[in-house]
């Protein structure tokens, strides 16, 4: 068994649902799909947190959220 070699191989014939899709996604790109969600939580928590603290101004949320849209984006 020391000698044997294993290759993967795509396979061209068969479809693929949007979930299984999704996770080719996030792994063509290297993304560990529950720490995305955790982080879109947490960005999503602090969005709420700051909308509270700042009297319910949107002005700072939307500021605030493009600068997640950009930071995501970027990286």
């Amino acid at each position: 068994m020391a000698g044997t070699d294993f290759s993967r191989q795509m396979s061209t014939g068969q479809h693929h649902s949007g979930f299984t899709r999704s996770k080719l996604f996030f792994a063509r790109f290297h993304i560990d799909l529950s720490l995305f969600l955790l982080l879109l939580i947490l960005c999503g928590s602090g969005l709420l947190i700051l909308y509270s603290a700042s009297g319910q101004g949107g002005a700072m949320v939307q500021k605030q959220g493009i600068h997640y849209l950009i930071g995501l984006l970027y990286y």
